[in-house]
């Protein structure tokens, strides 16, 4: 984990719950890197809970179901380069 406390998916060593979407999201701050058939659920989660903020990474995928609702819930967007999150990758 590269985080104090997060959730997983599944039940993980030092993991605070399993199941980010059966959590509480109101009061929080979250970094949301979720894989890419649940990006649409987690806009589902963050528009139902106004109360809470996120850093979603998600792919440049302006075709894709999900992200018009991305882009309606951000404040701001930053776009990386091609290959970006491998580099960083690579260095951790």
């Amino acid at each position: 984990a590269q985080l104090p406390r997060f959730w997983s998916s599944h039940a993980a060593a030092g993991g605070a719950a399993v199941d980010a979407f059966a959590q509480e999201w109101a009061g929080e701050h979250l970094l949301a890197h979720a894989p890419v058939h649940l990006l649409g659920t987690v806009a589902d989660k963050l528009r139902a809970t106004p109360a809470a903020s996120a850093v979603v990474v998600a792919p440049h995928w302006t075709g894709a179901p999900w992200f018009k609702q991305l882009q309606e819930l951000a404040q701001d967007s930053i776009l990386l380069p091609a290959g970006s999150l491998r580099a960083v990758a690579a260095r951790t």
